[in-house]
């Protein structure tokens, strides 16, 4: 059961980290778009705390919700867990 924990726990960080990064880039996009667009004394600028903060957020909220779902699944039978729907 542990090697189980420690896969899904894994599995949420990777999962979680993936999402974080690409929306640490598509945020970087529309800035730059919204730069392109919006006069030049309304540039939006992103700060490095702000990309923490929300890249800390998105990681935090993803194994979250990847952890409690598949702990619940793994104290299952395996046959019950892949016939529950």
């Amino acid at each position: 059961m542990p090697k189980l924990r420690s896969q899904i726990f894994v599995e949420s960080v990777v999962i979680a980290v993936i999402g974080g990064v690409a929306g640490l880039l598509a945020s970087q996009g529309l800035v730059k778009l919204l730069t392109l667009v919006s006069p030049a004394d309304y540039t939006p600028v992103i700060t490095v705390d702000a990309m923490l903060l929300a890249f800390g957020f998105s990681v935090v909220v993803g194994v979250l919700a990847g952890i409690f779902p598949g702990l619940k699944a793994a104290w299952l039978h395996p046959i019950q867990a892949l016939r529950y729907e």
